[in-house]
């Protein structure tokens, strides 16, 4: 029976997540554009690198609820996200590139949906339906940052 070791910013770990949906849209209100997730995967993998290696799942109705609750130290120190979908155009060597975005103000998830603000870095992808689309979200909290931020991750020592 594994056991868990709350893991807190300051021990600066950089944490890989990949968060998934059957279905995503795209839309935008007042020059505003927002995500929403739909029929999201429960199992978000994450994986951090030196000085910890540490991999595995988390359920998302763990994550969303902690990025919700450390909305504005998320918006201080921005994860880099990049979203990827299915018929994402590809060059001629078969390789897509997925877009930076930069995320917000998650929702609470119901029946398997949350809601983000959402803002791109560079190609605007325009509203619409998305399918079999992946969440990739990197962040590597710096030392000064104020609050430290808990993470329930499967212990790591022998």
């Amino acid at each position: 029976m594994s056991e868990n070791k709350v893991v807190s910013k300051e021990e600066s770990l950089h944490l890989l997540c990949m968060l998934w949906a059957n279905e995503a849209y795209i839309t935008s209100e007042d020059n505003q554009f927002f995500l929403q997730l739909v029929k999201m995967d429960r199992k978000v993998l994450y994986s951090t690198s030196r000085p910890i290696k540490v991999s595995g799942f988390i359920d998302v109705k763990k994550v969303i609820p902690i990025w919700a609750n450390n909305n504005q130290d998320f918006l201080n120190e921005p994860p880099e996200i990049a979203l990827a979908y299915t018929k994402m155009k590809s060059n001629s060597d078969g390789i897509s590139h997925a877009i930076p975005v930069d995320l917000s103000n998650p929702g609470a998830i119901i029946d398997s949906s949350c809601k983000f603000s959402l803002s791109f870095k560079d190609e605007i992808i325009p509203p619409g339906k998305y399918e079999d689309v992946t969440l990739f979200i990197d962040w590597l909290p710096t030392l000064y940052c104020p609050k430290p931020i808990n993470l329930l991750l499967p212990e790591y020592f022998s």
